[in-house]
């Protein structure tokens, strides 16, 4: 499916309300079904927000110029920091220089701090790049031995903006499976090509313009 987007994505938000079985329904109640109606008449209204269900997701890539990407991120960033309570996620960025700056500004949110670490989620040098890999490939590791048990995770998201050393690493093995662990892969690219295999969604930002395409590659 493709529909237009504004950069104003919902991430990680609570799955709307299923629709209730005709068995269950209350007959008396004539409301009980516009939810359900509703969503639906709407769910492709040129011109509003979209929706982006990260955690259905595991994996979703962006695509545009660097402006846009920029733009973007931004507003992603700021609507976890805005949107979800402080102990459901937590941001983590493996970037490269193009956005050193940016993500550097990104420091004082409490999402970004890293308690086990004592430090924060940033990494734009191979150094910090290549610990947070070992951080984050043992944190999904442990989730993933422990699968079924119950426990309530944070949401891992994970910005991708990287070299070919860091999508070769041991940690993009997770990306089909991610959602189950409670993790997602933002990945961002000017270029198709650059993305990797397994992407839910595909994000396509529109030059100049503050809209763009969002496509569901499953679908």
């Amino acid at each position: 499916m493709i529909r237009p987007i504004m950069h104003d994505p919902l991430f990680l938000a609570q799955p709307s309300a299923p629709a209730i079985p005709a068995d269950k329904q209350d007959t008396v109640d004539e409301l009980s079904a516009e939810p359900a109606r509703l969503a639906n008449e709407f769910a492709c209204t040129d011109g509003l927000p979209a929706v982006i269900r990260a955690r259905e997701a595991s994996a979703i890539g962006f695509l545009g110029n660097m402006p846009c990407l920029r733009d973007m991120m931004n507003q992603v960033t700021l609507d976890l920091c805005t949107r979800q309570f402080a102990d459901d996620c937590e941001l983590y960025y493996l970037c490269g220089d193009d956005f050193g700056q940016q993500v550097a500004s990104y420091r004082m949110f409490p999402r970004v701090w890293n308690k086990r670490l004592d430090c924060r989620n940033i990494a734009c040098d191979p150094e910090s790049q290549n610990l947070m890999l070992e951080t984050l490939y043992q944190r999904l590791s442990d989730r993933e031995e422990k699968a079924g048990d119950g426990a309530s995770q944070p949401w891992l998201v994970i910005f991708v903006h990287a070299s070919d050393d860091v999508m070769q690493h041991p940690l993009m093995k997770y990306i089909d499976k991610a959602a189950q662990l409670h993790a997602v892969f933002l990945f961002w690219a000017k270029h198709r090509e650059q993305l990797p295999q397994g992407c839910r969604y595909m994000v396509r930002l529109f030059t100049n313009v503050r809209s763009g395409l969002l496509v569901d590659m499953f679908s």
